[in-house]
């Protein structure tokens, strides 16, 4: 599924590119001024390019063309240059009343850029030293060169002026904290990991909390602090647990809470609607919310986009997070290649079982039209980890294991995430042709053929296609999004919790389902998509 445009974008509209380098991109002795064209760079290249085809396309203020330049006669000879337009044109400036002025999400900020006015992502790889944080090089719509551009650090932060996530202070001057927040508050915490932290054969069900791993510590100190900051909706206790009897072994929770103070689903009329930078959005997120930025250094091959894991504030279980790509290109809920694979990535940082990577799309449940995925620590087995499914090419099955049959992809290692997110995501996209809604779920589990076919356990990333539907509808027991799909119930209710069956619970799932002919004529489509 294609992302859909911002809103007031035009399909087809330029994003970033991806620019990453290395030590050998500086340049140590650059062109004289006596022919300061020569030889531009890689980066000059892909900077001017980038400039000049916004400015083609109308997104600047003006039309920079030539302006009169002179050096002022004296010693000091200042270069002065006619610029009628930018005086006129260009945004008045922000009212700043002290040093210490915090960040203000109303007033204008970046995270408004429209993606069309990002040009490069900057990312080094490799030495000398650790890396900086990436960069967003965008346009200055009121230009003063050919080429001026703005450099942002990751604009979601909503950081005032000073050093950036670096134990110094700024001199004279130490971060003030953003509205409504209290000096004090945690930042996100860099969390660069390399192929060395995959946990490639996690923990047993048997044991399922024994020997966390460095990324399981990390989220769940950072959860566990926000908790006690009072940063959630509510306060998340014991909740009961039980599998219904049947077949199917349904898992059911109470979730009261989440039911009543969760913020309301974000009302969605088509599977492509656009961005809205009205409605709520992760850029609205205080950085108190980030736990994580994640970033891979070294292999196996080029790293995914950086990854921002936030809490979810209405959630599911104890450690249950959003994983945010790049919040401020506003981005629509729809699936990204590079997105799955950074998330499948963090799916592999995990020792626990039961962590889960979910994804709901527009129509099949996402309550916010903003790019995000969830991370789940679930505490009982599903039946889906390890049921085998049915070959329908070398690299699909189906998988009708739990309450929903679902289209099923496997990673036997690390080296399998990138085509792996590929074909999920070209299965995705033709979904989306179709008119047909979709949810994804990465869980640890066994080769497709079943727990016999091999002693190693790999990540089962399951794809469930279904009819879009928008809003609630009347007399629906709970819901239906990815988690209900994988057999995993979160109930709103005592009386529902207690006496909710099986059957019931299968009926009112697979209401929101495909037909087994079409479904199994899509399956068709996919496998034979997949090997084009």
């Amino acid at each position: 599924m294609a992302a859909a445009p911002a809103a007031g974008e035009e399909r087809g509209e330029p994003s970033p590119e991806e620019f990453v380098y290395g030590e050998e991109d500086f340049v140590l002795q650059p062109a004289g001024w006596d022919d300061p064209d020569s030889a531009p760079s890689r980066f000059d290249r892909a900077l001017l390019a980038g400039w000049s085809d916004r400015m083609e396309r109308g997104l600047f203020r003006y039309r920079l063309g030539p302006m009169p330049t002179r050096v002022l006669p004296g010693p000091v000879r200042l270069v002065a240059q006619l610029n009628e337009q930018r005086s006129a044109e260009r945004r008045p400036p922000q009212p700043v009343r002290s040093l210490r002025d915090p960040f203000d999400p109303d007033a204008f900020n970046f995270t408004r850029l429209r993606p069309a006015e990002l040009l490069l992502r900057l990312r080094r790889a490799g030495g000398p030293g650790p890396p900086p944080d990436p960069l967003l090089v965008a346009i200055n719509a009121s230009p003063l060169e050919r080429g001026h551009v703005l450099l942002l650090p990751e604009p979601a932060l909503r950081l005032q002026r000073g050093w950036h996530r670096d134990s110094r202070p700024a001199p004279a001057m130490a971060a003030a904290p953003a509205a409504g927040e209290e000096r004090g508050e945690p930042s996100p915490e860099e969390f660069v990991y390399g192929e060395e932290d995959f946990v490639l054969q996690p923990a047993g069900w048997d044991d399922p909390d024994s020997a966390p791993s460095r990324f399981d510590r990390a989220l769940l100190a950072g959860w566990s602090d926000r908790m006690e900051r009072g940063l959630f909706r509510y306060r998340l206790g014991p909740m009961p647990t039980r599998v219904l009897p049947g077949p199917v072994r349904l898992v059911a929770q109470l979730n009261e809470q989440r039911s009543a103070e969760r913020r309301p689903p974000q009302p969605v009329r088509s599977l492509r609607d656009p961005f809205d930078p009205d409605a709520f959005n992760f850029t609205r997120l205080r950085p108190a919310e980030l736990l994580l930025r994640l970033r891979r250094a070294g292999g196996p091959g080029p790293p995914p986009d950086p990854l921002l894991v936030a809490i979810n504030a209405s959630p599911l279980e104890r450690g249950h997070v959003l994983l945010l790509p790049e919040p401020a290109l506003r981005l629509p809920q729809a699936l990204t290649a590079s997105a799955l694979r950074g998330a499948l990535e963090v799916a592999l940082l995990s020792a626990h079982p039961g962590f889960h990577v979910g994804f709901n799309g527009l129509g099949g449940g996402a309550s916010v039209n903003h790019l995000h995925l969830h991370g789940l620590y679930l505490g009982r087995p599903l039946p889906l980890e390890a049921a085998p499914a049915e070959p329908l090419g070398p690299r699909l099955g189906l998988l009708r294991a739990g309450p929903a049959t679902a289209f099923l992809f496997f990673a036997a290692g690390p080296a399998a995430l990138e085509p792996v997110s590929r074909a999920v995501c070209r299965a995705v996209e033709h979904l989306d042709g179709a008119g047909l809604a979709c949810n994804v779920l990465a869980t640890r589990g066994d080769p497709p053929a079943g727990p016999g076919a091999s002693k190693d356990r790999g990540l089962r990333v399951l794809l469930w296609a279904r009819p879009p539907r928008f809003g609630p509808k009347v007399g629906e027991p709970f819901p239906v999004a990815v988690c209900e799909l994988a057999g995993f119930l979160p109930l709103p209710a005592p009386p529902l919790y207690w006496h909710i069956t099986e059957a019931q619970a299968l009926s009112a799932i697979r209401q929101h389902l495909l037909p087994e002919p079409e479904l199994l004529r899509l399956g068709g489509e996919l496998a034979r998509l997949l090997e084009s």
